[in-house]
């Protein structure tokens, strides 16, 4: 471990342990339900967390929450690809956007999981409902080490736009707050 060193607050840290074996991952899927969300994005988004339930291996667990003016866990913890496809299609949109409680809540879920954690968030936007702000939802996520990885689901109004980042609205410039401020991605 002569090779790299790590500070913290400018201040050199001890490497005690470094381990690059892949590691059992505690999964959340947040899916935007609110009104906003109804038609073409809501089954988009309800296909792109299934497609993603691919990806989860028999050590990871992942539970389903949809939010709309409040968070509502639709599984809890499985491991289960059935169960969570089933909670997917559950989901119908109405109302406003509560993502950053649901952000809170889902981080409650996870915290005391020794795996590694993270949330996969499909939304088109930003949060409506403000009990709780982006700051502090970011902050909470950080803090607990959940990792906020975004996808964001918009509408495809101006058809010479080559990214989803080139001319970024408010609800994606909320997407990316959430991944950056956590070591996570947006898609």
């Amino acid at each position: 471990m002569d090779e790299f060193e790590v500070y913290e607050n400018g201040k050199r840290q001890e490497i005690i342990f470094f381990d690059s074996e892949p590691r059992p991952v505690v999964i959340g899927l947040l899916i935007d339900t609110s009104g906003s969300m109804e038609g073409i994005k809501m089954e988009r988004a309800k296909q792109g967390a299934s497609a993603f339930l691919q990806h989860i291996t028999e050590q990871d667990e992942a539970f389903i929450m949809g939010f709309d003016a409040f968070p509502n866990l639709m599984q809890d913890l499985t491991k289960s690809i059935s169960r969570l496809r089933e909670a997917i299609q559950q989901m119908q949109p109405q109302g406003a956007t509560s993502l950053n409680l649901a952000i809170v809540e889902a981080c409650d879920i996870v915290v005391d999981r020794p795996e590694r954690r993270a949330l996969i968030i499909l939304s088109d936007g930003f949060d409506t409902v403000q009990s709780v702000t982006e700051g502090q939802a970011i902050e909470y996520a950080a803090q607990q080490d959940v990792r906020l990885y975004t996808i964001g689901i918009f509408d495809t109004v101006n058809p010479v736009r080559t990214s989803g980042f080139d001319t970024m609205n408010r609800g994606e410039m909320s997407m990316r707050a959430y991944s950056d401020g956590t070591g996570g991605r947006t898609f």
